[in-house]
């Protein structure tokens, strides 16, 4: 079964692209198949 995940927050500069950067890569070492989808804010 597939496991969601998301990092979420308003405000620029709290590291979400560095912790799902982090994360992503943990989880493919772990053999884990990864998407990322990033969505800017800014642009909603």
């Amino acid at each position: 079964m597939a496991k969601k995940y998301a990092v979420v927050s308003t405000r620029g500069g709290v590291g979400k692209t560095t912790l799902t950067a982090n994360l992503g890569g943990t989880l493919a070492d772990m053999d884990q198949k990864v998407l990322f989808i990033c969505i800017s804010f800014d642009l909603i």
